[in-house]
């Protein structure tokens, strides 16, 4: 049967026998030296409406200028769709599975042969049809598969097919469906599998040492094999290239041809309808031109990407904006505005490219101190904020100057000292719409009317506790050095816009002494004692843990408030009698601190040669209306006083779901008070009263920031430990960590 298709506008992409219950890693890694960053292609996408066909796609191949498209039809039935490059026309292939038998996999062949893999009851069966659709071969491959939850991808090769299984196995296969044995992984996993440009089976495989390379399969063996650049630990999609790239890969930030040993980066998908995540298949039509496969709100669509027509684009202003965690919150936001602004695009240079936030963080660092910085910065991962570059805070526009000339938004519409807690010497060098609360909670009688404290009255409160009251929740687990920086904000101790730090202060060596002498966490001895085979020791929580702190097993909840709502149900739900949110202890400042969102934490770069577009994409991106209305905004405190009524006002309202079960709305409002039945407390909204405490101690702690340094926390904790390990006093471990601290804070920010 031949069936006429259409589609529309085109655009640019590839893949291979990508099978889509494939499990996807992305624990991204960078090797700058080997990664070529390339004028990316901009890609006009159409709907290939031939998907319209299918429920769900399973494997899309090719095999020379045939492509095969197999999955379940919108009928139920299992169907493969043979067709050409331009989607002209096709010829079906009907597939009957038997009852309960699960296709794992398709693949496309010479001369239009297609495989189908599958698995039934523990077996593996393979079916190879002809290019009329009649079955040609039809075998048994015993337990090959070992369970329905392991991914099988099958390929074809000139002697048959291999079967990639979960990346930790290559099975051959030959072509009268007999199994002919395993390629020697040699200790290697595979992380990528597709024939290259060439037709020829090609391994991206990965040493145990984290090692690159790329092999050929010749037989039961691999053939030239050569190492390459690790961008990630998984390729969501892998094809064959057209021109000077054998192989193009979607590792989810970006799409990227390998030419020789260099991937080079083709497209980081923010010109797209989807992100990276999404496609999940790919086949190259043309060297510039991609048939893809994605699977966005349970629905899979086949798509045309070409090269678009770009002379628009470029007289568009580019300005460039460094991620982490492949631009986690700002992906969307960034389609948004590249598709509404007419006159500025953004485009993400993503630093997750390369491991551990801190090395991430430092790369970045580098590249600002080298003049190579991109236009817009995420602060806080890592470590790494504008704040530690001190002296050199002129490298960073002052927001202050936008904010103040700007006829959308003014400082008035911030909540009162929001703006200047995050600011430094007097300069706004970064800004964030949203923030959350550290805080502790504590029931009112266990605190004698202290409404805050300071170390000795906390100690003093903790050492008098009932005997059967714990300090908090997972305490039992921490070390003394572990107590003192989560009783304690450390970074309370630190005046990083005078550099000096207050380390050797009466307070701090009390709070060492006294933490030591009422034994509260672990020696290190202890905790080692603790620690499994792997060097790793979990908190177990009893069956009942939801009734801590309603049976006073614990005295304080280190509380994170990120929403109106956390106060709600803490107060209502967890504790259910007076409770006050004393902040952590601190005889030099506020004890309520705020922390602003690390993921949309941004500064503008000096050097950026746009910086009223990057303002406007800051301001039109993250504080308006539909941002603070949208659902990340709602579990976050916001930034603008309005909204921040606004969360208030509907702590006052009853909060109902429609349960999707019986489609009636039910209470929102309740506390499980067990883990282990389906118990439940319901609780009242807050009255006036109430919301307007709360309210207020969000205004109060919005005043005061929470700056965390990783090289503070490093050095404390290091001395630290040495002090409870009892290698020197509490007066001489203050004075080293007060030492080297004070050079820190002088070298970065004197």
């Amino acid at each position: 049967m031949k069936k006429i298709i259409t589609f529309l506008i085109a655009a640019t992409i590839a893949a291979a026998a990508f099978s889509c219950s494939d499990n996807i890693n992305t624990n991204n890694q960078r090797n700058s030296e080997e990664i070529s960053e390339s004028e990316q292609i901009y890609f006009k996408e159409a709907n290939i409406t031939m998907s319209d066909d299918f429920n769900s796609i399973i494997s899309i191949d090719k095999f020379d200028d045939r492509i095969l498209i197999f999955g379940k039809s919108n009928s139920g039935d299992t169907v493969g769709y043979l067709t050409n490059t331009s989607f002209g026309e096709y010829e079906t292939i009907d597939f009957k599975p038997q009852n309960g038998e699960i296709v794992k996999s398709a693949c496309l062949g010479k001369f239009d042969r297609t495989a189908v893999l599958t698995y039934l009851d523990g077996k593996t069966l393979l079916y190879v049809f002809d290019r009329f659709g009649a079955i040609a071969v039809e075998s048994e491959l015993d337990d090959l598969i070992p369970d329905q939850e392991t991914s099988a991808v099958i390929i074809s090769n000139d002697d048959g097919f291999i079967i990639n299984l979960d990346g930790q196995r290559l099975a051959a296969i030959d072509k009268d469906g007999k199994y002919s044995g395993d390629i020697d992984l040699k200790g290697m996993s595979v992380f990528g599998f597709s024939k290259n440009s060439e037709g020829i089976p090609t391994a991206i495989l990965k040493s145990p040492d984290n090692t690159t390379e790329i092999s050929s399969v010749e037989g039961l063996a691999f053939g030239e094999s050569h190492k390459c650049s690790s961008l990630s630990n998984s390729a969501i999609a892998i094809c064959g290239g057209i021109g000077k790239f054998s192989l193009v890969a979607n590792f989810g930030n970006g799409l990227y041809g390998l030419d020789g040993d260099k991937w080079i980066k083709l497209s980081d998908f923010a010109d797209l309808g989807f992100s990276g995540y999404e496609l999940v298949g790919i086949v190259a039509t043309d060297e510039k031109e991609f048939a893809v496969l994605t699977h966005t709100a349970r629905k899979f669509k086949l798509k045309l990407l070409t090269e678009d027509d770009i002379s628009e684009l470029k007289a568009k202003k580019k300005i460039t904006l460094a991620t982490f965690s492949d631009g986690y919150g700002l992906e969307n936001p960034v389609k948004a505005f590249n598709d509404s602004s007419e006159n500025y695009r953004i485009e993400l240079k993503n630093y997750t490219d390369g491991g551990i936030y801190p090395e991430v963080a430092d790369a970045m660092r580098r590249d600002i101190l080298a003049g190579d910085a991109p236009d817009i910065i995420q602060n806080y991962i890592g470590g790494m904020t504008v704040d530690s570059f001190g002296a050199r805070e002129s490298l960073f526009v002052d927001m202050y100057e936008l904010i103040d000339k700007d006829e959308k938004i003014s400082r008035d519409d911030f909540i009162d000292g929001y703006l200047e807690a995050m600011d430094f010497r007097g300069k706004l060098l970064k800004i964030s719409p949203c923030f959350n609360i550290n805080t502790f909670a504590a029931k009112d009688k266990f605190l004698g009317g202290l409404t805050e404290w300071n170390s000795e009255e906390m100690i003093k409160i903790i050492s008098e506790r009932p005997e059967h009251t714990g300090i908090f929740p997972e305490c039992e687990f921490y070390t003394r050095t572990d107590m003192l920086l989560n009783l304690v904000d450390y970074c309370s101790f630190v005046d990083y816009e005078k550099a000096e730090c207050y380390f050797d202060s009466a307070e701090f060596i009390n709070l060492m002494k006294q933490i030591q002498e009422n034994e509260m966490g672990l020696t290190q001895a202890e905790f080692e004692a603790m620690l499994g085979d792997d060097g790793i020791t979990f908190f177990e929580s009893p069956g009942n843990r939801y009734r801590y702190f309603w049976d006073d097993n614990y005295l304080l909840n280190p509380s994170y408030i990120t929403c109106m709502g956390s106060f709600l149900h803490i107060v209502k739900g967890q504790f259910n009698e007076p409770v006050t949110f004393i902040g952590m202890p601190n005889d030099m400042g506020a004890g309520l601190s705020f922390r602003a969102d690390e993921h949309l934490t941004l500064s503008i770069m000096q050097s950026c040669e746009n910086v009223d577009g990057a303002w406007e994409f800051i301001r039109d991106s993250f504080f308006t209306e539909n941002f603070y209305h949208s659902y990340y905004a709602k579990g976050n405190l916001p930034a603008i006083e309005k909204y921040l009524d606004e969360q208030i006002e509907e702590t006052k309202e009853l909060t109902m779901y429609e349960n999707p079960e019986t489609g009636e709305l039910e209470n929102c409002n309740y506390y499980a008070l067990d883990d282990k039945s389906e118990e439940r407390y319901y609780y009242d909204p807050f009255t006036d009263e109430e919301a307007q405490k709360y309210g207020d101690i969000v205004r109060k702690a919005a005043k005061c920031e929470r700056r965390l340094d990783s090289t503070v926390f490093s050095i404390l904790k290091g001395e630290l430990d040495s002090y409870f390990n009892g290698e020197r006093s509490a007066e001489d471990a203050a004075d080293i960590i007060q030492n080297r601290i004070s050079i820190y804070l002088s070298e970065n920010y004197g």
